[in-house]
């Protein structure tokens, strides 16, 4: 009677060598198990994700590098084209000189034989142009009077200068013909564009920049319009 209660109390005392191995391999599975589902798959799931980020990064991060390779070009690519701005600012006719273009003008009208009956100026900014700063664009607007051949010479004067005007109007008018070589009337318009060094925004002077091309020292005050000088 007593030795069946102790083994009531202690049934792994009743168990065979083969059934303990079996349990304790059967114990050994569910806990592969669990450690491959709660432990391994997730591991491995994040690790499935941060090579599909690496792999969606990798061509950012070439690009990158490629970018980084091409700014030192790049650098001396934008040195070079602020180089060139300068040179074409410093070729503009100052904005104080203004009268010297007119002056300039004038003279080249006259030259052509043709009779200059009027000059006008306004401001030609116009709102949102594609300008650099301290570049203000002058309208000039030219009333003529001469021949066909004199009016056509004076349009080649004004192309002569297109590195820094350009012509955006032309009207003639025929009066009564007299002649094989009529007088003809004439309105010209001209956009002169020049640099005030002084405006926002705009670039410093180069220290002993050289000045416009066929620009004088100081500049004379703008003559009156019409006759011969």
């Amino acid at each position: 009677m007593t030795t069946r209660r102790a083994e009531l109390k202690n049934p792994l005392t009743n168990l065979k060598g083969r059934d303990i191995f079996l349990l304790t391999l059967a114990g050994l599975v569910l806990i592969g198990i669990l450690w491959y589902f709660l432990l391994y798959s997730a591991r491995q799931a994040e690790i499935d994700a941060a090579n599909s980020q690496l792999d969606t990064l990798r061509p950012q991060v070439d690009a990158a590098r490629l970018a980084s390779a091409q700014l030192p070009g790049l650098r001396q690519e934008v040195a070079g084209l602020e180089v060139q701005r300068d040179t074409l600012l410093r070729a503009l006719p100052p904005t104080p000189r203004f009268g010297q273009v007119l002056g300039e003008i004038r003279q080249n009208v006259l030259a052509t034989g043709a009779q200059l009956d009027g000059i006008s100026q306004s401001s030609g900014a116009a709102a949102g142009a594609n300008i650099p700063a301290g570049v203000q664009p002058i309208n000039i607007s030219l009333t003529l009077d001469g021949t066909f051949g004199q009016l056509f010479g004076v349009l080649r004067s004004l192309e002569a200068m297109n590195r820094f005007s350009t012509i955006n109007n032309l009207a003639l008018s025929l009066g009564k013909v007299t002649s094989f070589d009529p007088q003809v009337g004439g309105q010209i318009g001209v956009t002169v564009y020049t640099y005030n060094p002084n405006a926002q925004g705009a670039a410093p002077a180069q220290p002993g920049a050289a000045p416009a091309p066929g620009a004088p020292a100081s500049a004379p005050p703008a003559p009156p319009a019409g006759g011969n000088p």
